[in-house]
């Protein structure tokens, strides 16, 4: 199954209607939140949608792409938090196809996928102490990993993020966010651009 142009617009409204149901919740906290305390840990997790385009040896290649990220950033002030994260397009889904149809009960299955890998050390930064608004910049390492029939190949280079989001409080230890980047680097002999809308969840682990 292939990811399309529905599928980014899709991302988008889900984004919004999020936005909408945290923002309400935030509205309705009788006592403030403590956004950002130094020393506090961040865990996050990031899902939805890039418009990657890929330079290849063969030609060039313009799709939209499944996106879904992890990472961990640590707060060194209420303006600057820093983190490591390990992210990625699915650019082609995995698919198993097997030597006979039906198969038997011992079949011999063929994997297919394909995708983009990066693990970036990042920076966020917020202009003021109580500003839900934030931009986002980070480099590090990219993987292209590829699979063809059970067998992984993967190449590896450099890339760089750069980007801004805004942070929905729902409670002391959880905030929804929303955000949208654009990203570009190279492995082995693959050069990508993308441009992507994603929203995901920090967990605070407060300092006591």
């Amino acid at each position: 199954m292939r990811v399309t142009r529905l599928s980014l617009l899709t991302s988008v409204s889900i984004i919004g209607w999020c936005v909408a149901n945290a923002s309400a919740a935030s509205e309705s906290t009788e006592e403030p939140v403590e956004l950002r305390k130094h020393g506090d840990w961040w865990l996050g997790v990031d899902a939805g949608a890039g418009a990657i385009h890929l330079e290849l040896p063969e030609g060039k290649v313009s799709e939209n792409k499944f996106y879904l990220g992890v990472r961990a950033e640590y707060v060194l002030s209420p303006e600057f938090l820093l983190g490591i994260e390990a992210s990625g397009w699915l650019i082609q889904p995995g698919e198993i196809e097997y030597n006979t149809n039906p198969p038997p009960n011992n079949f011999e299955s063929q994997v297919e996928g394909e995708g983009l890998a990066p693990v970036l050390l990042t920076a966020r930064y917020y202009p003021w102490d109580d500003s839900s608004w934030y931009l986002k910049a980070g480099a590090g390492y990219v993987s292209h990993w590829q699979t063809t029939q059970g067998v992984t190949e993967r190449a590896s280079g450099s890339g760089a993020m750069l980007g801004g989001g805004y942070d929905f409080i729902i409670n002391e230890n959880w905030d929804l966010t929303a955000f949208i980047s654009y990203s570009s680097g190279s492995a082995g002999d693959e050069d990508y651009d993308a441009i992507t809308l994603a929203l995901g969840f920090n967990y605070k682990i407060r300092r006591k």
